[in-house]
């Protein structure tokens, strides 16, 4: 089963402008042709550019802003014909998760998809959340990680999860280290094959790792990479995809 974690950029101006990388997002995207997928920073425009372009996929999401189509969404898309969908929702990453609005020491409201699936063939159950956690708030972070890992807990009763997204942290900072201790593993330093790209380039010289896949119960990690081959010469987005091939 593979699984992909990309932050496409809310907008961009010029070159950069989410309009003019449309088609090299898509392209990326069905290059993979993930069973999941977790989408960053994705507006209601990128939403129905999406879905016009992945028939193939359905999607659980919500705007942070209202709970509707307001602000950006990071929604899980599925495959609909691999995947029985058995549960989906939306949660604000705040105290108040069931309530649009900013959470502990956050910048910007941040919200949490999440599905739970049963693949068709082997009647497996497979639980995927998505997430973009603030780039301010340090506590709002460590917070919202541990309460996607008890949401996730909470919902799952012990089947096989992850959790993707941009989470705005390094591995050496508390918003990581509440994902592991609360039970989950890195897929990048579990897999089978590996490497060390950075995730985070901003179309310059940077070279952070702040976005992730970790995983809980699964049998085995086969592959992590960080895909960060251009489309006719052009970065799709200023995150590379993340992507991630593994055994429930």
């Amino acid at each position: 089963m593979k699984t992909m974690s990309f932050n496409v950029l809310c907008c961009g101006v010029g070159e950069f402008a989410w309009e003019n990388r449309a088609d090299r997002v898509i392209e990326t995207i069905r290059r993979y042709m993930p069973d999941t997928l977790g989408i960053q920073e994705s507006h209601k425009g990128w939403m129905d550019t999406l879905t016009a372009a992945l028939p193939e996929y359905a999607y659980e999401g919500m705007g942070r802003d209202d709970g509707k189509d307001g602000g950006e969404f990071s929604p899980v898309f599925y495959k609909k014909d691999k995947f029985e969908k058995l549960d989906s929702g939306s949660f604000w990453v705040s105290e108040h998760p069931d309530a649009p609005g900013k959470g502990w020491d956050a910048n910007c409201p941040r919200t949490c998809s999440w599905v739970k699936l049963k693949d068709k063939e082997t009647g497996k159950i497979l639980l995927h959340f998505n997430t973009h956690l603030d780039h301010v708030g340090e506590e709002a972070r460590e917070q919202g990680a541990y309460l996607i890992a008890a949401k996730a807990a909470e919902i799952g009763t012990g089947a096989p999860a992850i959790i993707t997204g941009d989470f705005n942290t390094y591995t050496d900072e508390p918003g990581y280290a509440a994902i592991i201790k609360s039970g989950f593993s890195d897929a990048r330093n579990i897999a089978v094959r590996s490497d060390k790209r950075a995730t985070y380039h901003d179309y310059n010289d940077l070279d952070d790792i702040i976005d992730f896949i970790f995983v809980k119960g699964l049998e085995s990690v086969a592959e992590f990479r960080v895909d960060n081959i251009p489309v006719d010469g052009k970065y799709p987005s200023d995150h590379y995809p993340i992507c991630t091939e593994f055994e429930l």
